[in-house]
């Protein structure tokens, strides 16, 4: 930031030019025509335009009217060189009085404003010196020393007001910097850091483009534009509840202009490398990801954040030891919660009972709980890990989890495999909750009270960033609320699977309250979460109750409840580490999936004749575990079932656009499946909707750590089947071939064979098949 020097220097510039005498006679002139008798009504609305003689601190100290005697004996020289010596012998009242009364005889020579302004600034009268710039300003337009002289004052006061968390206050200050001076770009960038956060990401997002926009060399301002584009673009990170898809996409595109422009700029820079390698991540390019990674590691080598998210890109390569090697090293720099969390996450998709990762989801969480303590009122903080432990919660069990395992020994397969994966599970009682006088606030939705902090896996799935606790205004509900609030509302196995199931139980346990006001759904907005809105409309679950209240984690505020309700499950046996490993808290109860199967069938039964689709349905997907060379499998499938085989979420090969159905329509196509199959991905879950006796082929993971919908098949009892020898590791893509193509259409072809229903086979393929037999 330039000219920091006036703050501490006074401005004697205008000595040379003071050395002349005949100018002085045209300044004092002049000074007395414009401070004349038309014009004093207009001075005097400014207390430090009064004459200095009749200052009230001048009238009440005998020294000063001494000093001041002495002052105007002198001349101009050297009455401006008197009030520097005083200055610099920290003589700040006569100081002062020199200046202005220099000002008072020469009003056209603004280093009299400046130089009194300053001589203020160390008196701590800051706000008397921003006034005299501003009207120094005024009266100088074309002179850059007055608004020089504001800038910096308003410059530490904005500082000192952000270092006090006076955000508000220090954005004011910003504000009108940039007013008088807008071509200061790294002001403009230090006004993005405190829009953000203000939580006014919109304006940040503005004033980084400016600067990027204007300023000959924006590094700065690009790595802060590009960190905020990569936070909009994994919304959850960011906290942003307010993001939609649409402007997620548009972020995308930004993000890859900006991108080129910081490497082109500065192509050793650790941060413009990290956020190009980000980028190239969330496209799913990990080679180039990775290389630019690489890059960030080179200049930056002990760099927490460009180790964390090297491991972590290492992690969705598949490169799982490497990826140890690097996280390890983060927890031995920065003992940061969320490190030894992420360390848990990083490990769960290699080895699902792995006591390294269990325990750094442990001390992730009760380490960041630990923090929060300090900023509680209550000495005895304590982190519940279910409702069972939360003290001023009242828990009613709904359903006690079956005594005995379900599922089956081992999964079921047409090939010789050594890929083993169990499917034995234990079921987990199913409660109604009832909170009183609970806070709640993040995207994650954390619930607690004065002494006592929900765990944030039972529902929730990472540890928040923007939990804090303290800091933030209360917005009060007086309301009764049933709460369904996720931090992976936007996931459709998430939604589908856990918050649609709750919402149903949760109709049956506190929809129809015998006293008292009827309870209102607590909801997230519907630009964040249209899928959250389709569905109960879809179901007609907002007819039902109350019109519902808006959740809007903003950074802001917390939100106080005098009365939640909400349905959870919780895994008795938690010893149990085969049953309780590091996927389990995604697996919804028993009877939360078997409700939700019921009221789909009900809902279905009740609609008017509709459009039938074809019995097999295969279920693409894009991004992570999409099948790379899919059409060979695709077309397959269609030559062996011709129209009883339906493609779902796969590209159309004639127009390229990506085959998606409403809600409504999934309803629509699943219930009269006979077979689904497809990649392990949210698409899955829609067996839900499918008839009892429906087949589920999954292409499975290497290694098979999340076993979510062998469990849904379990739970609802359906016949379930993997292809073996069609796998990928949990971040990676699957890759077809003929020869696996030929595999899965095996197994549906076995499948509708032993079903009796070779009948949707294709009469050519049928005889094709005979012929190679």
């Amino acid at each position: 930031f330039f000219c920091l020097w006036m703050r501490h220097r006074l401005v004697l510039l205008a000595l040379a030019v003071l050395l002349l005498a005949g100018s002085m006679t045209t300044a004092k002139s002049a000074g007395r025509r414009s401070g004349g008798r038309g014009s004093s009504k207009k001075l005097y609305k400014h207390a430090f335009l009064q004459p200095v003689s009749e200052w009230s601190e001048v009238k009440s100290s005998r020294a000063l009217q001494t000093a001041l005697q002495t002052m105007q004996t002198k001349g101009p020289q050297q009455l401006f060189a008197h009030a520097a010596a005083c200055a610099e012998q920290k003589k700040y009242s006569e100081a002062y009085i020199g200046f202005s009364l220099f000002r008072e005889q020469f009003p056209s020579f603004v280093e009299g404003y400046t130089n009194a302004g300053v001589v203020l600034e160390k008196m701590g009268r800051l706000d008397e010196a921003k006034q005299l710039y501003r009207y120094a300003v005024e009266l100088f337009p074309d002179n850059n020393l007055p608004a020089m002289s504001l800038i910096n004052v308003l410059q530490a006061e904005a500082v000192q007001a952000f270092s006090k968390g006076e955000y508000s206050r220090a954005a004011a200050m910003y504000e009108e910097i940039l007013k008088n001076s807008p071509e200061l770009w790294d002001a403009h960038v230090n006004l993005g850091h405190i829009y953000e956060h203000l939580r006014e990401f919109i304006k940040a997002k503005e004033s980084y483009r400016t600067a990027v926009n204007g300023s000959p060399r924006p590094l700065e301002a690009l790595n802060s534009l590009n960190r905020l584009l990569l936070m909009e673009i994994t919304g959850v990170a960011a906290g942003r509840y307010d993001v939609t898809a649409k402007q997620r996409m548009t972020a995308f595109e930004d993000l890859k202009k900006y991108c080129a422009e910081a490497i082109t700029l500065a192509p050793d820079d650790p941060v413009a490398n990290m956020q190009l390698a980000s980028l190239y991540r969330e496209s799913l390019e990990f080679d180039l990801a990775e290389q630019y990674m690489r890059r960030a590691e080179q200049g930056a080598p002990n760099d927490q954040i460009v180790l964390s998210n090297l491991a972590n890109l290492l992690s969705r390569k598949g490169d799982i030891p490497e990826a140890l090697k690097y996280k390890r090293k983060v927890v031995r720099l920065i003992d940061l919660p969320i490190e030894w969390f992420s360390l848990g996450t990083l490990i769960a998709p290699w080895d699902r009972l792995s006591e390294e990762g269990r325990e750094g989801h442990h001390l992730g969480i009760t380490r960041h709980v630990e923090n929060m303590k300090r900023l509680s009122k209550c000495e005895s903080w304590k982190l519940c890990w279910s409702w069972l432990e939360f003290p001023t919660a009242h828990v009613r069990v709904i359903a006690e989890p079956e005594p005995h395992l379900f599922g089956p020994e081992e999964v079921q397969s047409y090939s010789y495999h050594n890929l083993s994966i169990p499917l034995r599970f234990r079921d987990k009682q199913t409660i109604a909750v009832h909170a009183q006088n609970v806070y709640m606030e993040s995207l994650a939705g954390v619930i607690y009270d004065d002494c006592n902090v929900l765990a944030v896996l039972g529902q929730n799935t990472n540890i928040p960033r923007d939990f804090v606790v303290e800091g933030l205004e209360t917005r009060y509900i007086s309301e009764p609320v049933i709460n369904v609030i996720h931090v992976s509302l936007t996931n459709y196995y998430h939604w589908v699977a856990e918050g649609l199931s709750r919402i149903f139980l949760s109709l049956e346990q506190f929809g129809k309250q015998s006293s008292g006001p009827r309870p209102r759904l607590l909801l997230p907005t519907e630009e964040y979460a249209p899928l959250v809105w389709n569905s109960l409309r879809t179901f007609g679950i907002l007819e039902l109750l109350p019109e519902p209240i808006i959740y809007r984690p903003d950074g802001v505020a917390r939100y106080h409840f005098e009365d939640l309700y909400m349905v959870d499950w919780v895994q008795l046996d938690s010893e149990d580490k085969e049953q309780n490993d590091l996927w389990s808290s995604y697996l919804p109860s028993k009877l939360a999936l078997t409700t939700l199967r019921a009221k789909a069938q009900e809902h279905q039964r009740k609609r008017p004749p509709h459009k039938k689709y074809p019995p097999v349905v295969y279920i693409g997907r894009k991004g992570v575990r999409m099948v790379l060379d899919e059409e060979i499998l695709t077309d397959l499938l269609t030559a062996m079932l011709g129209p009883n085989v339906y493609l779902f979420n796969v590209v159309a090969p004639m127009t390229g656009e990506e085959v998606k159905l409403t809600l409504q329509e999934q309803l629509d196509l699943f219930e009269s499946a006979s077979i689904i199959i497809g990649p392990h991905g949210a698409g899955l879950t829609n067996m839900v909707f499918a008839p009892p006796n429906v087949s589920v082929i999954e292409f499975p993971m290497m290694p098979h750590c999340n076993r979510c919908f062998g469990y849904m098949a379990a739970c609802l009892d359906l016949d379930y089947w993997i292809v073996p020898e069609i796998t990928c590791f949990y971040h990676l893509k699957y890759q077809m071939t003929s020869i696996l193509a030929q595999r899965a259409a095996d197994a549906v072809y076995k499948r509708l064979w032993d079903r009796g229903e070779e009948h949707l086979i294709a009469p050519d393929y049928e005889a094709s098949m005979r012929d190679e037999l």
